[in-house]
This record gives C-alpha cells, structure tokens and sequence, in this order.
C-alpha cells in the first residue's frame, strides 16, 4: 500500500519549483495516512510544501474535530493548515455537504494558486 500511494503521488508530478497543492484532509483515516505518506515521501522526494485544508462541516463536535485534525497536520511539520467553514446555506443533506466541500477546495487552490488538489477516499 505505501508503494502504491507513494507511486500515485509521484506519477502526478512533475512539480514545478515553488508550485502548491491541496491535501484535502478530514481527520479521517484516509486523508490522515495522506497527509502521513506526504510528509514521508517529502523527506526523500522534492514534493511542493502542500496546503492543508479542512472543512468545518458544522455538525456536533465538526469544529473540535476540525481543530484536532490542524493539530495533527502540524504535528507532520506542515506549515500550512487551514479549517474552513461550510456555509449555513449548504446544510441541507450528504449531498449539499459534499458540493460545498469540493467548492471550498476549489476556491482555497485559487486562493493559494494551486493546479492541484489531493483527497484520499477508500474504496467502500
């Protein structure tokens, strides 16, 4: 599994100098061994310094949940991490939440002039 994803990360480069990536990143174990594996492959590889963002879904404990995720990217020596908040407006259901998750992500790479934005999704 770690070839496979190290392989993955690197079949989407060649990176340019100075260029930036999102790692969207819940907390969860699939964007948490992400995260893990980027900072892993960074040490050996040249790899952009990615921007970390979490969505704050605004449901019980989202934002302590989001809090906890910050520091556990921090703790991976990432120095951008970034919760963002879904609006009110797109609480209506698994599908809203969804679009208003990859609208977030789309505005943060043109925020940060990223071309590309990283999720970690398992199978089932």
């Amino acid at each position: 599994m770690l070839e496979q994803v190290e392989h993955a990360i690197k079949k989407l480069g060649p990176y340019d100098s100075g260029e930036t990536v999102i790692l969207a990143c819940s907390g969860g174990a699939d964007s948490t061994f992400l995260a893990y594996m980027w900072s892993k492959i960074s040490k050996v590889t040249t790899l952009p310094q990615p921007v970390i963002i979490i969505v704050n879904h605004l449901q019980p404990l989202s934002e302590v949940n989001a809090d906890c995720a910050a520091e556990l990217y921090r703790g991976f020596n990432f120095k951008n991490v970034e919760v963002r908040t879904v609006t009110a407006e797109f609480l209506k259901g698994e599908h809203a939440l969804r679009e208003a998750r990859y609208e977030i992500l789309k505005n943060a790479a043109r925020d940060y002039g990223a071309e590309k934005i990283f999720l970690a999704h398992h199978a089932d």
